[in-house]
């Protein structure tokens, strides 16, 4: 999914999936997903600080018993860690956030981690977690501004410069 999302975001960037648009909505909601899953690929420091460790092995494996390896097999294998050029997409495109009201950096950031495991946020969800009065369809709109507001700083940006 990230490499079809890389690729989608380099080719609205570049002007390929229609003309010279600049940067559109779905290429800044995709870059912002991207930057989320980097996000999630990074270790946990403080769960490491936290995490006691005693001197010895709470259970010592013994190989004459039949536990043959030095690994548990049904643990989840690590997450690759981060090149500096996934560092640096996920840099910038989290400095987008600069351009989004702070009311509403929270709930960007509740749909970003949505739209990285799912097609589309659960607003009600949302609704529930912001612990608003607000209708959902309120959140969802706050969203499509913030993310709008996002693609206007950068089109102006990139005009300018």
């Amino acid at each position: 999914m990230l490499s079809s999302t890389f690729s989608n975001a380099a080719k609205a960037r570049n002007g390929e999936l229609g003309g010279d648009l600049g940067w559109t909505f779905e290429a800044v909601q995709e870059r912002l997903v991207e930057a989320w899953a980097f996000l999630a690929r990074l270790p946990d420091r403080e769960a490491g600080w936290l995490r006691v460790q005693a001197t010895w092995p709470d259970v010592r494996r013994h190989h004459a018993f039949g536990d043959y390896g030095d690994m548990d097999v049904d643990a989840r294998p690590r997450l690759p860690g981060l090149s500096s050029d996934e560092v640096g997409r996920m840099e910038e495109a989290l400095s987008w956030l600069q351009h989004v009201p702070e009311r509403d950096r929270k709930l960007v950031g509740l749909a970003l981690a949505q739209l990285q495991r799912i097609a589309r946020p659960e607003w009600v969800w949302i609704a529930r977690r912001l612990g608003s009065v607000a209708e959902p369809d309120a959140y969802r709109m706050r969203y499509g501004r913030a993310i709008t507001r996002i693609c206007r700083a950068l089109n102006t940006a990139e005009n300018r410069g």
